[in-house]
């Protein structure tokens, strides 16, 4: 008997129109909403509908694949675009009196429109791994492929059963997906074993780079420990922790920054979404915390921006480096400086004791994470750099950090600054 994945809810096959009243069948250029809500998203107003007055005795009695509320993807030509089914059997605006879409279909990008014939070259069950917006661009071969084995036993059904599926175990649907990727996603741990004990490859990538380690934890639908499992299963039988995915969404134009084409690995995503186990479990099985993403973003950037303690503790503790900064706050920044200008003080904490630069100087604003503090008024801030023998003699924008600290009134802080001794700056470190 083969394990099972169940990582849909079941799908009632969709019924006929009997019963139906004529108010259910509105005709629009695209696909008219049935709610006001819809119409709302659509951005239309409820004029720009008009009610159909054909009768209902011509419309189809066939059942259809997909019921209302099914997740979808549609093929829009270019690329395969994921939506919701939120009606059947529409007449659309300017078509044949005696023509019915059988799916109205509401993009994931707030547009509504029809999928003209029931058929899996236009429409399919979605799966799991497939993006939540629209998806890159795909190759006309790859487009107009026939749904895998794995898709097919998933349609219409709440389940997937695997021995040995008589196919290619590693098939790729449009997306470059396979079956254990999915499982992943779907935190079916049985499923993945089993997919792995009968030779799937736990690295193969799809056409965003993703590997199943990256499906175990990019969706954040996973629980913590769910996530930490699978994990596990895919690190166990090898899986790469330090593969990058890319960044297809990302539209590049900087002229400051370099492109970075690779993006993030499992260990950045596990930092978006919390997963403290799974990352324990990357960092050790040789996962680097170094690694940049899309953005020179470290797993660390992350999780501080999340924010997540307890994941900045345990990348801070794995060697994280704590001075890097990144396109957001300025690649000669670093979040101490980000700390100090918000005054987080169990963040400038947590990096003072990982070793962080007090003296690190902003190329941009000249400025070091002391001046920054006093800038901000963040006296809580300021001193515990201070304790961390931060160089009080250096100046920006003509001002030592004394001499700021006095221009905004803050005289006892000035006084602290200008004090000889540790807690002052007769110790200047050189940068």
């Amino acid at each position: 008997m083969g394990n099972v994945l169940h990582p849909h809810p079941a799908v009632p096959a969709a019924t006929d129109t009997q019963g139906a009243a004529s108010e259910d069948f509105m005709p629009a250029d695209d696909a008219a909403p049935s709610s006001a809500n819809e119409v709302a998203r659509s951005g239309a107003t409820a004029a720009d509908f008009r009610p159909w007055s054909h009768s209902l005795e011509h419309e189809p009695q066939r059942s259809l694949r997909f019921a209302v509320g099914t997740q979808v993807i549609y093929n829009s030509g270019s690329t395969w675009e994921p939506g919701e089914i939120v009606g059947h059997w529409y007449h659309p605006r300017g078509f044949a009196p005696d023509f019915r879409a059988p799916y109205k279909l509401l993009l994931a990008s707030g547009r509504l429109t029809f999928v003209p014939d029931d058929v899996e070259e236009l429409c399919r069950a979605r799966p799991l791994t497939s993006p939540a917006v629209k998806a890159p661009r795909c190759r006309i071969s790859d487009l107009h492929k026939p749904a895998t084995w794995w898709e097919n036993a998933l349609v219409g059904s709440s389940s997937m059963v695997v021995d040995n599926p008589g196919e290619d175990i590693d098939q790729r649907n449009y997306m470059g997906v396979t079956a254990l990727s999915e499982c992943a996603c779907a935190d079916a741990q049985g499923l993945a074993q089993t997919l792995l004990d009968l030779g799937a490859d736990p690295n193969s990538l799809d056409i965003t780079g993703r590997g199943p380690l990256h499906h175990a934890v990019a969706s954040g639908r996973a629980t913590p420990e769910q996530a930490d499992g699978t994990v596990r299963v895919l690190l166990e039988a090898r899986a790469d922790p330090n593969a990058q995915d890319t960044d297809f969404e990302n539209d590049f134009s900087s002229k400051t920054f370099k492109e970075r084409k690779r993006h993030r690995t499992a260990l950045h995503y596990c930092a978006e979404h919390g997963y403290v186990s799974a990352a324990g479990s990357l960092l050790g099985a040789a996962a680097d915390p170094n690694i940049l993403d899309g953005q020179y973003k470290l797993a660390l950037h992350i999780a501080v921006d999340e924010p997540s303690r307890d994941m900045v503790a345990l990348l801070l503790a794995n060697r994280s480096d704590p001075d890097m900064g990144n396109t957001e706050i300025g690649l000669t920044s670093s979040y101490l400086m980000v700390a100090a200008r918000n005054g987080d003080e169990w963040l400038a904490r947590a990096l003072i004791g990982s070793n962080a630069k007090v003296n690190q100087v902003d190329k941009k604003q000249g400025m070091t994470p002391l001046h920054l503090a006093v800038r901000s008024r963040k006296e809580g801030v300021a001193r515990l750099l201070i304790e961390a023998r931060a160089d009080a003699s250096i100046k920006a924008m003509g001002k030592t950090a004394a001499e700021m600290a006095a221009a905004n009134g803050q005289a006892a802080l000035a006084a602290l600054l200008d004090a000889p001794g540790p807690m002052g700056s007769a110790y200047p470190v050189e940068i």
